[in-house]
């Protein structure tokens, strides 16, 4: 201590006026510095990534300058013997890099291709395994017209990998070395408008970040936070349409904006609330399509709300959800700027224009095939496209700016005017010229597509039979693995990503590497769209096209195979999520409900099927994330069509039931929920598994005090206290034991039972646990 004493000594006499920097405290010195230039730099880092989901990508630049001028060299350099600190060095300039690339992605975006490539040559001779920096350059050279140059580039990074690691490149580098053969037009700089902003000023080492931050706030606009994520193609056309609805939004009142399916209602609703939400106005987008019932839409609008901030998470109550909705909505400082958007409500009228009714002083914005009838609303009727407008889309997306003659211009008209002039049927068609020449694709179109000018919109094929025929023909030309894994896809609810589709649509002759090559090609087409969100991508297909491949897919007797798979892979997930911490991270809880469509089609088509078993074992993993989201009642609907259709071992039979009983107890159905405990007990008893007995046992003594069982309640808590694998288990039993108590009318013994259950959580330092005693 002596030694320690005249080394602190010695340090304060070195830092001089600093010394008071150095302090004591009851656990021993400490010092009070903060690392100024690296709490900017992370400061600097969150606005990047903020800017980066909005799409904001000058915003993106502007953060990635402000944090990298914080870096005079190699983080630490002079500390780097220290093991400590050379961690942290290489962290931190690993972290520099990342800037860098982010800096020069949205240079990229923002039209600057021949400016970045000399700076990403030289990083990506520094770092050749890199494949984010190789496909930057790559990407970076095609723009500039050199696509042979880009294509030797990722030919490069293949030979590097394979021959330093042994490995292939990642599926998005095979993607994207097939987007660049084919002259993808997704490929070119994004023609999208970004928000306009201020740059922020370059950092001051010495600075505090605070300061900094407060300054920022000041400026206005600020984007709103929540991303609305919008295709990666660009936005061709509906001017007039956007200028209208976006003056109209700008006011509180009901916009419905109507429209046959096709007709581009959800492009446009995506790109206002995009652009509304760049204003600084709040916007939450909720998109119906994957809402199978009209149950599930005031839940889905709730989970959007507090996604996008402006409800905290459990402030909405699950069983009652409207009041909590419209007070998350009244919660901003200026109630009529909220913007909310319904997107494809034409499935879930009645409860969509229930909400609205209520909503009736905000500004909101419905999607849909009809009117929702209700008083006030204000519909907008979205038509086909100008002709000039829709050539111009065909050529946007066939990538043939330039290249078209006049006589292939009146080609252009009598293609368009086959489909109605509709934006997605102009966009399949678009497609279709990866394969044929804009003359072939002219001289075939009419006698296949004539029937969609007809009367096939109100036939009983369903909602979207007004496009079938273009889908049969861009079905047609497909090859037989790009059939398959379009027909598969179909089996996703709400889209999926890379691996999803890798570890499901795989089935018979195709392999997982036939994958991703087929999702360029589809891709490539405008059968399957792309919707980035920060560093994940999701493959989706509009519901027009996912009716089609669902429909394939009864046609070639693979549902039941593929609905497997599909459940298999969400048990997966769930399990994945779960394994390191058992979803006691917000984060973790967060990752599952990111594929609730997914879960929630696998769940509700396994009743009555030979997948009940998987879909009950589903159900159970993910208890904890119901339990945190409060979804007890969702829980109880999957658990009583599930627990009575599943042929399981009785040991996960009595798990499902045991927490089917402690959801139904939360719904306060104190009755059903004894029974369902009764029988998990049952199941239970012969069974060498004193967890599950004791957590079956637990949760009926909640319920015998809940039904005012008291004496039966003492007995069984007591004896799960005696029983207790744990200390912390012993601990819960002892807590509930003590509520028994007092309400038995022993406040002593009451007293007693509380305080063992607070030694324990005080020994584990148990907050949550203390706050409960």
């Amino acid at each position: 201590m002596q030694r320690l004493r005249v080394v602190v000594s010695r340090l304060r006499a070195a830092l001089g006026p600093l010394a008071d920097v150095i302090g004591r405290t009851p656990a021993g010195y400490q010092a009070t510095v903060s690392a100024t230039d690296l709490l900017a730099a992370e400061a600097a880092a969150q606005r990047l990534h903020t800017a980066r989901r909005a799409g904001d990508y000058a915003a993106v630049a502007a953060a990635a300058r402000a944090a990298l001028a914080l870096w005079r060299g190699h983080a630490l350099a002079d500390l780097r013997t220290i093991p400590f600190a050379a961690a942290e060095g290489e962290r931190l300039d690993d972290w520099r890099l990342s800037l860098t690339v982010a800096g020069l992605e949205a240079n990229l975006e923002l039209g600057a291709a021949g400016e970045v490539v000399t700076e990403l040559t030289g990083l990506v001779a520094r770092h050749p395994l890199h494949e984010p920096l190789s496909c930057l350059l790559a990407l970076a050279l095609y723009r500039t017209g050199r696509q042979a140059d880009a294509l030797e580039r990722l030919a490069r990074l293949r030979r590097a990998l394979s021959d330093e690691l042994g490995v292939d490149p990642s599926p998005d580098t095979s993607a994207l070395e097939l987007r660049i053969l084919d002259h993808d037009p997704a490929l070119r700089a994004s023609a999208l408008p970004v928000a306009a902003t201020i740059e922020p000023p370059a950092a001051n080492p010495g600075a505090d970040p605070a300061g900094a931050e407060a300054s920022e706030s000041a400026t206005e606009p600020r984007p709103w936070p929540a991303p609305v994520v919008v295709p990666m193609t660009s936005f061709v056309g509906r001017g007039r349409e956007f200028a209208t609805l976006t003056t109209r939004l700008a006011e509180p009142g009901l916009t419905t904006v109507v429209g046959v399916a096709g007709s581009g209602k959800s492009r446009l609703a995506a790109e206002l609330a995009r652009s509304i939400g760049q204003s600084g106005r709040p916007v939450v987008l909720v998109e119906l399509a994957p809402l199978g019932r009209a149950e599930d839409v005031l839940p889905a609008v709730a989970a959007a709300l507090e996604a996008g901030g402006l409800a905290s998470d459990g402030s909405i109550d699950p069983n009652g959800p409207l009041p909590g909705i419209i007070a998350a909505l009244d919660s901003s400082a200026d109630r009529a700027r909220t913007l909310l958007v319904l997107d494809n409500a034409e499935h879930v009228l009645h409860s969509v224009a229930e909400l609205v009714t209520a909503a009736s002083e905000f500004s909101v914005l419905v999607t849909s095939q009809q009117p929702l009838g209700v008083p006030g609303e204000s519909v907008y009727p979205l038509g086909p496209l100008d002709r000039s407008v829709g050539v111009a889309l065909f050529i946007e997306r066939a990538g043939l700016h330039g290249l078209v003659t006049a006589t292939e211009r009146d080609e252009l008209v009598a293609i368009c005017a086959a489909v109605d002039w509709l934006p997605l049927g102009i966009e399949l068609a678009a497609g279709l010229t990866r394969t044929l020449t804009i003359s072939q694709l002219a001289q075939r179109i009419d006698d296949r597509v004539r029937l969609l000018v007809g009367g096939a919109r109100g036939a009983a094929g369903g909602r979207h039979t007004s496009l079938r025929v273009a889908l049969d023909w861009s079905h047609e030309l497909l090859a037989a693995r790009e059939r398959a894994v379009l027909r598969r896809l179909g089996v996703f609810a709400g889209g999926c990503t890379l691996e999803a589709a890798e570890a499901v649509v795989p089935v018979g002759d195709l392999e997982q590497g036939d994958v991703a090559p087929a999702l360029a090609d589809l891709v490539n087409r405008n059968l399957v769209t792309v919707q980035t969100d920060g560093a994940t991508r999701r493959f989706m297909l509009l519901e027009t096209v996912r009716d089609y491949a669902l429909a394939r897919l009864t046609e070639a007797h693979e549902v039941e195979e593929l609905r497997a798979g599909h459940l298999r892979w969400c048990l997966n997930l769930a399990r994945t999520i779960g394994a390191p911490d058992d979803f006691a991270a917000a984060e973790s809880v967060a990752a599952v409900f990111a594929e609730w469509p997914n879960i929630l089609a696998a769940l509700e088509r396994a009743p009555g099927t030979a997948r009940a078993t998987d879909g009950l074992r589903l159900a159970v993993e993910i208890h904890v994330p119901w339990l945190a989201r409060a979804w007890f009642r969702e829980a109880q609907r999957h658990y009583a069509a599930l627990t009575a259709a599943a042929d399981i071992a009785a040991h996960e039979l009595a798990q499902a039931l045991s927490h089917y009983g402690f959801h139904t107890l939360m719904t306060g159905d104190l009755e059903a929920a004894a029974v369902q405990l009764a029988k998990a007990g049952e199941l239970a008893a012969p069974l060498d598994d004193p967890e599950l007995a004791q957590t079956v046992r637990y949760y009926q003594g909640i319920v015998d005090i809940e039904r005012c069982k008291l004496p039966e309640a003492v007995a069984r808590l007591r004896e799960g206290e005696r029983l207790a694998v744990r200390d912390t288990q012993g601990s819960s039993f002892a807590d509930a034991l003590g509520t028994a108590l007092l309400y038995s009318g022993d406040p002593a013994e009451a007293l007693a039972a509380y305080t063992r259950s607070t030694k324990v959580d005080a020994a584990h330092e148990d907050e949550h646990g203390l706050s409960a005693d």
